[in-house]
Protein backbone atom coordinates (compact mmCIF):
# COMPACT_ATOMS: atom_id res chain seq x y z
CA UNK A 1 0.00 0.00 0.00
CA UNK A 2 1.42 3.51 -0.73
CA UNK A 3 1.60 5.96 2.11
CA UNK A 4 -1.25 7.99 0.36
CA UNK A 5 -3.69 5.04 0.91
CA UNK A 6 -2.58 4.50 4.10
CA UNK A 7 -2.63 8.15 5.15
CA UNK A 8 -6.70 7.77 3.88
CA UNK A 9 -7.27 4.53 5.48
CA UNK A 10 -5.33 6.36 8.74
CA UNK A 11 -8.12 8.89 8.27
CA UNK A 12 -10.96 6.94 7.63
CA UNK A 13 -9.87 5.08 10.96
CA UNK A 14 -9.89 7.87 13.38
CA UNK A 15 -12.96 9.62 11.34
CA UNK A 16 -15.03 6.33 12.14
CA UNK A 17 -13.36 6.49 15.52
CA UNK A 18 -11.91 3.02 15.01
CA UNK A 19 -9.22 3.35 17.59
CA UNK A 20 -7.52 -0.26 17.04
CA UNK A 21 -7.33 0.42 12.91
CA UNK A 22 -5.95 3.85 13.45
CA UNK A 23 -3.19 2.76 15.33
CA UNK A 24 -2.05 -0.47 13.28
CA UNK A 25 -2.53 1.78 9.88
CA UNK A 26 -0.49 5.13 11.72
CA UNK A 27 2.27 1.93 12.64
CA UNK A 28 1.87 0.74 8.86
CA UNK A 29 2.56 4.64 7.80
CA UNK A 30 5.56 5.06 10.11
CA UNK A 31 7.28 2.11 9.19
CA UNK A 32 6.98 2.59 4.80
CA UNK A 33 7.84 6.45 6.11
CA UNK A 34 11.10 4.53 7.68
CA UNK A 35 11.55 2.26 4.86
CA UNK A 36 11.43 5.26 2.29
CA UNK A 37 14.16 6.98 4.45
CA UNK A 38 16.06 4.44 4.23
CA UNK A 39 15.49 3.81 0.29
CA UNK A 40 16.38 7.25 0.06
CA UNK A 41 19.81 6.90 1.73
CA UNK A 42 20.57 3.92 0.13
CA UNK A 43 19.79 5.94 -3.37
CA UNK A 44 22.06 8.69 -2.34
CA UNK A 45 24.82 6.20 -1.28
CA UNK A 46 24.97 4.54 -4.90
CA UNK A 47 24.33 7.93 -6.57
CA UNK A 48 27.57 9.31 -4.47
CA UNK A 49 29.64 5.49 -5.55
CA UNK A 50 28.72 6.12 -9.03
CA UNK A 51 29.82 9.65 -9.36
CA UNK A 52 33.44 8.19 -7.64
CA UNK A 53 33.54 5.54 -10.54
CA UNK A 54 34.77 6.04 -14.10
CA UNK A 55 32.31 4.45 -16.89
CA UNK A 56 33.70 4.60 -20.27
CA UNK A 57 31.31 6.15 -22.81
CA UNK A 58 29.78 3.01 -24.95
CA UNK A 59 31.63 2.94 -28.36
CA UNK A 60 30.12 0.81 -31.38
CA UNK A 61 33.29 -1.42 -30.99
CA UNK A 62 31.80 -2.30 -27.20
CA UNK A 63 28.31 -2.20 -28.39
CA UNK A 64 30.09 -5.24 -30.87
CA UNK A 65 31.84 -7.17 -28.96
CA UNK A 66 28.44 -8.19 -27.19
CA UNK A 67 27.06 -9.50 -30.90
CA UNK A 68 30.09 -11.35 -31.46
CA UNK A 69 29.75 -14.02 -29.01
CA UNK A 70 26.69 -15.40 -31.30
CA UNK A 71 28.65 -15.00 -34.49
CA UNK A 72 29.71 -18.22 -35.88
CA UNK A 73 32.72 -19.22 -38.54
CA UNK A 74 31.24 -20.39 -41.60
CA UNK A 75 33.59 -20.56 -44.90
CA UNK A 76 36.32 -19.33 -46.68
CA UNK A 77 35.51 -16.08 -48.66
CA UNK A 78 36.97 -16.28 -52.51
CA UNK A 79 40.17 -14.59 -51.07
CA UNK A 80 40.61 -17.00 -48.40
CA UNK A 81 39.32 -15.28 -45.49
CA UNK A 82 37.65 -16.94 -42.87
CA UNK A 83 33.51 -15.42 -42.68
CA UNK A 84 32.07 -15.11 -39.90
CA UNK A 85 27.97 -14.31 -39.70
CA UNK A 86 25.07 -14.48 -37.16
CA UNK A 87 23.98 -18.17 -38.49
CA UNK A 88 20.71 -16.71 -39.47
CA UNK A 89 18.56 -18.34 -42.75
CA UNK A 90 19.39 -15.19 -44.16
CA UNK A 91 23.36 -15.07 -43.51
CA UNK A 92 23.39 -18.92 -44.54
CA UNK A 93 21.86 -17.75 -47.86
CA UNK A 94 24.25 -15.04 -48.71
CA UNK A 95 27.37 -17.36 -47.23
CA UNK A 96 29.28 -17.50 -50.51
CA UNK A 97 28.26 -14.75 -52.40
CA UNK A 98 31.22 -11.89 -52.93
CA UNK A 99 29.85 -8.47 -52.25
CA UNK A 100 28.43 -7.59 -55.90
CA UNK A 101 26.90 -10.82 -56.25
CA UNK A 102 24.91 -9.91 -52.48
CA UNK A 103 24.11 -6.32 -54.64
CA UNK A 104 23.08 -8.20 -57.48
CA UNK A 105 20.75 -9.85 -55.71
CA UNK A 106 19.47 -7.40 -53.94
CA UNK A 107 18.68 -5.43 -57.46
CA UNK A 108 16.58 -8.43 -58.14
CA UNK A 109 14.22 -8.76 -55.26
CA UNK A 110 14.66 -5.02 -53.76
CA UNK A 111 14.74 -2.93 -56.97
CA UNK A 112 15.64 0.67 -56.07
CA UNK A 113 16.02 3.75 -58.36
CA UNK A 114 19.58 3.36 -58.38
CA UNK A 115 21.71 -0.45 -58.36
CA UNK A 116 22.81 -1.33 -55.05
CA UNK A 117 26.19 -1.43 -55.89
CA UNK A 118 25.90 2.20 -56.95
CA UNK A 119 24.34 3.67 -54.28
CA UNK A 120 26.88 1.71 -51.74
CA UNK A 121 29.99 2.41 -54.26
CA UNK A 122 31.38 4.81 -52.00
CA UNK A 123 31.95 1.88 -49.37
CA UNK A 124 34.58 -0.84 -48.99
CA UNK A 125 33.31 -3.82 -50.60
CA UNK A 126 32.83 -5.66 -46.88
CA UNK A 127 30.62 -2.64 -45.82
CA UNK A 128 28.65 -2.46 -49.37
CA UNK A 129 28.20 -6.14 -48.91
CA UNK A 130 26.63 -6.23 -45.31
CA UNK A 131 24.37 -2.86 -46.47
CA UNK A 132 23.18 -5.20 -48.90
CA UNK A 133 22.90 -8.24 -46.85
CA UNK A 134 21.00 -5.95 -44.56
CA UNK A 135 18.20 -4.58 -46.62
CA UNK A 136 17.68 -8.28 -48.11
CA UNK A 137 17.53 -9.20 -43.98
CA UNK A 138 15.25 -6.48 -43.37
CA UNK A 139 13.11 -7.84 -46.14
CA UNK A 140 12.73 -11.25 -44.64
CA UNK A 141 12.05 -9.83 -41.21
CA UNK A 142 9.18 -7.86 -42.64
CA UNK A 143 7.72 -11.33 -44.66
CA UNK A 144 8.69 -9.33 -47.97
CA UNK A 145 10.99 -12.26 -48.80
CA UNK A 146 11.30 -16.38 -47.49
CA UNK A 147 14.60 -18.40 -47.50
CA UNK A 148 13.87 -21.96 -48.57
CA UNK A 149 16.72 -23.82 -49.01
CA UNK A 150 19.15 -21.26 -48.51
CA UNK A 151 17.82 -19.31 -51.21
CA UNK A 152 15.94 -15.91 -51.19
CA UNK A 153 12.69 -15.60 -52.64
CA UNK A 154 9.90 -12.98 -53.01
CA UNK A 155 6.65 -14.01 -51.15
CA UNK A 156 3.98 -14.36 -53.76
CA UNK A 157 0.66 -12.45 -53.00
Amino acid sequence: MTQKQLTQQAINAIRNKDEATAVDVLAQLEQCKRLSAEAKNTLQQLESFLDDVDVPPETLSSRMKGYRRFYSRSHLTKNGEKSVSNGDDVALALEHLDPDEVCVLADQLLPLPVPHAVKYERLNPGHRRMCAGNRLRSAVNRGDLIVEDRKLKAVTK
